[in-house]
């Protein structure tokens, strides 16, 4: 049995978040909920490709416990319809007030879930600007920005490694997270932790915006060095390239986890 083109095209995806993800998963296993040899093939192949997104394999466990009962599937799969509203609803409400004085916020990479966040924002702070950092290699943060904008949120663009000079001049840095581990340590993207440590030094609030079903048994994470030709095609016999997505931010380095 073969893989149909939209999922396999959201299999390779590796710009959107998490949440994203989960969104865009559960409208094609809402297309074929009626073929349960096929649905099975989506969650096995599913967590291999989304090892690193708790969110979308506690689903697939879902999804799964459900196979053999029509009813409870259909049940599960219109939860996860309005999912995200209501998660972010329940975020914003639990976190908001922590930015309504808030002129600059930094942030980095692609996020549904800070990109929902921040819209709701401006609507009680329109003093609120924000800093996107690029998010190399696939310069994700692109996808955040153009977000953004469309909503009314003025946004400065900048490179990865001139956070440092920024830092001085926001309020905040906020960050999601692709997996909360046991110890409360989080997983995110490359660079994070990164801001995490310039927070500490220049005595700056670092909070992470997730969902609680982010939550992960694993009390450590190991880097899966992914695809070298995304940061460089050049090749040599003492040249080793490396490309880390994700890495692990230690909960002493976190001000607060604001979850719904």
């Amino acid at each position: 049995m073969n893989l149909k083109k939209n999922i396999i095209s959201l299999f390779d995806d590796r710009t959107a978040g998490s949440s994203s993800l989960l969104n865009k998963l559960n409208k094609i296993m809402r297309e074929d909920m009626g073929r349960t040899e096929y649905l099975s093939l989506i969650i096995a192949e599913g967590r291999k490709r989304f090892i690193d997104f708790s969110i979308v394999l506690n689903y697939l466990d879902e999804i799964e416990a459900t196979l053999g009962d029509k009813d409870a599937l259909t049940r599960t799969i219109d939860f996860y319809d309005d999912y995200e509203n209501k998660v972010n609803e329940n975020i914003f409400a639990n976190g908001n007030e922590y930015f309504l004085k808030s002129s600059k916020i930094l942030t980095l990479s692609n996020s549904f879930t800070i990109a929902n966040f921040l819209t709701r924002l401006i609507k009680v702070n329109n003093k609120l600007e924000v800093i996107v950092t690029e998010s190399r290699p696939r310069n994700e943060g692109r996808i955040l920005t153009k977000n953004l904008i469309k909503h009314g949120i003025p946004v400065e663009f900048i490179t990865d490694f001139s956070c440092a000079s920024y830092l001085p001049l926001i309020d905040a840095v906020i960050t999601g997270a692709d997996k909360i581990l046991s110890t409360g340590n989080i997983v995110n993207k490359t660079g994070s932790r990164n801001l995490a440590i310039l927070c500490m030094y220049y005595n700056k609030p670092f909070y992470v915006i997730t969902s609680n079903n982010k939550k992960s048994k694993d009390s450590e994470y190991i880097p899966e060095d992914r695809n070298p030709e995304e940061v460089w095609r050049y090749r040599d016999n003492k040249l080793k390239v490396r490309n880390y997505y994700f890495e692990e931010i230690e909960r002493g380095l976190i001000t607060e986890v604001i979850t719904d």
